[in-house]
C-alpha cells in the first residue's frame, strides 16, 4: 500500500481505490484475529476522499 500510493490517486478508479484499502482493511483485521493481535496493523484511509476516509474508519473501527 506505501508504495502503491500514487497508482491509488492518480490511476485507478475512485471506486476501486476504495475498494482496494477496503480489503487491504479486512485482511489486516484477519490477520490479527488469527493471533498476530501483538502486530500493530494501522489501518488505511482514502485520503484522497474526505467523506470516504471517514466512512472507512467507522468501518474499520471494530478491529482497531
Amino acid at each position: 500500500m506505501g508504495f502503491a500510493a500514487p497508482a491509488l490517486i492518480q490511476k485507478l478508479d475512485r471506486d476501486l481505490a476504495y475498494t482496494i484499502v477496503a480489503i487491504y482493511n479486512d485482511a489486516m483485521a484477519e490477520w490479527q484475529a488469527d493471533g498476530a493481535a501483538s502486530v500493530c496493523c494501522p489501518r488505511r484511509l482514502p485520503f484522497w476522499d474526505i467523506e470516504a476516509s471517514v466512512k472507512e474508519a467507522i468501518r474499520s473501527r471494530t478491529w482497531a
